[in-house]
């Protein structure tokens, strides 16, 4: 489901005329909201609370957004780049934990302890 709604993503925003390093237009903002509220129109999402929704691109930086659905945020969250996760963060644990770096891409996101555990040096640990 995920990388099937990050493709709608990256259509969306090929479709707006957005690209990586190009200031937005006040248009291509608009185009962009208006083709993300139709897709999830078209895929029957219905707007739930809104939540803080963290995520992290294939290559490794950790992003995120306030949405009203898993679904919105994972659209909205493709148009920086290829998602390998996208989990509701509203307390912060996975932002906080990732802390503004990059890291090595995985499917979930990982606990503060696995982070501390790639951090360290293998020799360090005996």
């Amino acid at each position: 489901m995920l990388a099937e709604l990050v493709d709608a993503g990256e259509q969306l925003r090929d479709a707006a005329g957005i690209r990586a390093g190009v200031e937005l237009t006040d248009e291509q903002l608009r185009l962009h909201e208006s083709y993300l509220a139709d897709e999830l129109e078209r895929r029957g999402i219905e707007a739930g609370a809104r939540a803080w929704f963290t995520a992290q691109r294939d290559d490794g930086r950790i992003c995120g957004r306030w949405a009203h659905s898993w679904h919105e945020a994972v659209l909205e969250l493709a148009r920086f780049g290829r998602l390998s996760w996208c989990v509701v963060d509203d307390e912060l644990e996975h932002w906080h934990a990732y802390a503004g770096r990059a890291w090595p891409t995985s499917s979930r996101p990982l606990s503060r302890a696995e982070l501390v555990m790639l951090e360290t040096p293998a020799g360090a640990l005996f």
